[in-house]
C-alpha cells in the first residue's frame, strides 16, 4: 500500500472517530441557581451545579423523575433521579454570577444521545457488607457438614468480595435469626455498628434432609434462605428462599472445608449448592444496587471531617458527598410497631481532600455543625464532575 493511501486511511479514521463522538454525545449549555444561605457560597455553588446538570439532562429525551420545591422562582429543595445516571461528562463552568443572595452557574457539558448509557458514578463505591453465621433448623441434617453454618456464609462472603462491588466482612461469629421484629432490628443495628457495615446478610439452612430410599432412588433436599438487612435501621431489604431436590444424593462422610473439597463439589449435591449460591449472590447484588452508598462521620476537627470509608471503598480526592443527620427516634409502623426507618435531615456537602485505605478526610462546606455519627452518602444526591 502506498504512503498516500495509508495517509488517506488515517485521515478517514480520525474523521470517523470525531463523527462517532459527535453523534454519541451532545454538547449542551445549561444554567442552575441556588440560594446563598448564611454566606455558604461553596455549598450554594455545588447545589447550583447540580441543578445545571439536571437541566442539561432535561434538554435531552432521557427520562427524568424529579421533584422540586420552588419558592419565589428559586429552587430550594431538589430530588432527582435520571434514568441514565452518570451520563454527563467533560463538564466545565463557563460563567457564574450572583443576583442579591442567588447564585447562578452556567455549565457546558456533554450528554450521550438516546440509547447511550455511561456507568453510574455511584457504582464505583463499594458498600460494606457483613455476612453473619447462618441458623440451622435441624442439626441432624448437617451432621456430615459439622461447620456448615459458618462455611456457607463465608463462601457467600468470598463470592461477594470477588465480585469487586463490595467490601465483604466476616461476621460469622455472630448469628441473627430471620425474624422481622423490634428486637431483631435493634440487634441488627448493634451488629452493623460493631462490624462497621452498611448491610448485613443473615440466613437459615432450612432443610438438608434425605428421603431414605435405595441409593439410586434417594433424594436429598437443599433449602437455604437469606435475608438482607439495612445496618442503619435494621429494616429488611430483601428476603430470598431457594431450594433444590438433588436426585441420587444421600449422606456424606463428615467433612469440613466443604467448598475447597473438589471431590465433593463435583457431586450432584455440590453442583446444586454451587448453583444456589450463585443465584443468592446475584439476588444480593440486585437488592443492594437499589441502595445508595453510605458511610459514617467518625471525627470532626473544625472544617475537617473524617469518614469511615477510604480508597478501598472507592472514595477519591475531589468527591463531593452529601451529609445527613439521622434522627434518634425511628418512624414505626402503626400496626405492629416495626421500625420503618429513621428520618434523615440533609446538612451540607463535604469535599474529599485526603484519602487513606480505610478512611478519608473531607472539608466541610458552609457552617453546619456536623458531629460523629452523622452520615455521608453518594447516590441520588451526590455527584461527581468528569
Amino acid at each position: 500500500m502506498s504512503a498516500s493511501s495509508v495517509y488517506a486511511l488515517v485521515v478517514l479514521s480520525l474523521l470517523f472517530c470525531s463523527w462517532n463522538n459527535a453523534v454519541s454525545a451532545r454538547e449542551i449549555e445549561a444554567e442552575g441557581m441556588a440560594v446563598i444561605s448564611d454566606g455558604a457560597y461553596n455549598a450554594a455553588r455545588e447545589k447550583a451545579i447540580k441543578e445545571a446538570l439536571r437541566q442539561a439532562m432535561l434538554q435531552t429525551t432521557a427520562q427524568v423523575d424529579s421533584t422540586s420545591v420552588v419558592s419565589t422562582n428559586v429552587l430550594i429543595i431538589d430530588s432527582a433521579r435520571v434514568s441514565t445516571a452518570g451520563t454527563t461528562k467533560d463538564t466545565e463552568i463557563i460563567d457564574e454570577w450572583t443576583d442579591e443572595d442567588i447564585l447562578h452557574v452556567r455549565i457546558r457539558t456533554h450528554v450521550p444521545k438516546d440509547g447511550e448509557r455511561n456507568a453510574d458514578p455511584a457504582a464505583r463505591y463499594r458498600k460494606k457488607v457483613a455476612v453473619l453465621q447462618f441458623e440451622v433448623l435441624d442439626r441432624r441434617q448437617v451432621f456430615d457438614f459439622p461447620e456448615f453454618e459458618r462455611e456457607l456464609p463465608l463462601e457467600i462472603q468470598r463470592r461477594l468480595q470477588t465480585s469487586g462491588e463490595f467490601i465483604a466482612i466476616d461476621a460469622t461469629r455472630t448469628r441473627l435469626a430471620i425474624e422481622p421484629n423490634i428486637e431483631q432490628q435493634k440487634s441488627a443495628v448493634n451488629v452493623a455498628g460493631h462490624a462497621g457495615a452498611q448491610i448485613l446478610i443473615v440466613g437459615t439452612i432450612r432443610d438438608m434432609g434425605v428421603h431414605e430410599r435405595p441409593l439410586w432412588l434417594s433424594t436429598r433436599r437443599l433449602e437455604i434462605e437469606i435475608a438482607i438487612l439495612d445496618g442503619i435501621s435494621g429494616m429488611l431489604v430483601g428476603r430470598h428462599r431457594l431450594s433444590e431436590n438433588v436426585a441420587r444424593s444421600a449422606w456424606f462422610a463428615p467433612r469440613v472445608n466443604v467448598f475447597s473439597n473438589a471431590e465433593f463439589m463435583r457431586t450432584g449435591y455440590g453442583h446444586a449448592l454451587d448453583r444456589i449460591l450463585d443465584r443468592q449472590v446475584d439476588l444480593i447484588r440486585a437488592d443492594l444496587a437499589q441502595l445508595p452508598f453510605s458511610a459514617h462521620i467518625v471525627r470532626v476537627e473544625g472544617k475537617k471531617v473524617y469518614i469511615d470509608a477510604g480508597s478501598a471503598t472507592g472514595i477519591s480526592v475531589g468527591d463531593l458527598l452529601m451529609t445527613y443527620r439521622v434522627a434518634t427516634d425511628p418512624v414505626t409502623s402503626v400496626g405492629n410497631g416495626l421500625w420503618l426507618g429513621f428520618k434523615e435531615t440533609p446538612m451540607t456537602t463535604i469535599d474529599i481532600k485526603q484519602v487513606q485505605p480505610l478512611f478519608a478526610i473531607g472539608e466541610l462546606e458552609g457552617n453546619k455543625d456536623l458531629r460523629p455519627g452523622d452520615m455521608v452518602r453518594f447516590g441520588g444526591d451526590g455527584y461527581t464532575l468528569e
